[in-house]
């Protein structure tokens, strides 16, 4: 994939996997009446890593930084997109063509892992949510919300497949307007079979640091 397509793609499909994750927790927040993360917690945390400043305890006890509910709604987009383009990359330009569901909530999936062993931590809730009051409850909505996100990846690039017009060239003849800026022959998904094969080693070590994590907390 070339590099101008993979900024394009990743931009596009990590917005809109973010927005599907979004609506998601607002269903949560509204329906299921189930507290969801604040993002200027997240912005705080950036601003004072940032300082160079260690936050001992809760994020919520730090002192306020300037901007930070922006700043914070910032990195949730910009992380969507660094995650879309990790995928793309690792799966390949077919799947664009012929999006499937099964890779993309695989990613969802083990991506849990960046919030598990990186933002829970500094927001003071400790390594996968163990100094939260329920800790696999917390986990369990993590996970799910990440697989929220791979389906948003899935949905995302359909929707980009029906409006490009996949396999059918454009006026100009320059071909669809999103995948790869050339005309493509509809193909199987050849980066699937990669992706699942590393999904052998991934998914079982996931849930093994699940298992440890549920029997620490």
């Amino acid at each position: 994939m070339k590099l101008t397509d993979l900024i394009t793609n990743s931009l596009a499909i990590g917005i809109g996997a973010t927005v599907f994750m979004d609506i998601w927790a607002l269903i949560q927040k509204h329906v299921f009446r189930q507290k969801t993360l604040d993002y200027a917690l997240v912005g705080r945390w950036a601003g004072h890593l940032a300082l160079g400043r260690r936050i001992g305890g809760h994020i919520s006890s730090a002192a306020i930084i300037p901007n930070e509910r922006a700043l914070g709604w910032t990195i949730h987009y910009l992380t969507g997109v660094i995650f879309a383009a990790i995928f793309l990359a690792m799966i390949g330009e077919d799947w664009m063509q012929s999006p499937a569901i099964a890779p993309a909530l695989l990613f969802g999936a083990v991506s849990v892992l960046a919030p598990f062993l990186i933002l829970q931590p500094g927001l003071g809730a400790g390594i996968a949510a163990s100094r939260t009051p329920e800790p696999n409850i917390a986990r369990a909505k993590s996970l799910v919300t990440h697989l929220m996100f791979g389906l948003g990846l899935y949905l995302s690039a359909l929707g980009l497949q029906m409006i490009s017009g996949r396999g059918r060239p454009d006026q100009s003849g320059s071909g669809p307007i999103i995948f790869s800026g050339r005309t493509m022959a509809s193909k199987s998904s050849a980066g699937m079979p990669s992706l699942i094969a590393s999904s052998r080693r991934v998914v079982p070590f996931l849930w093994a640091v699940l298992a440890i994590l549920a029997a620490r907390s």
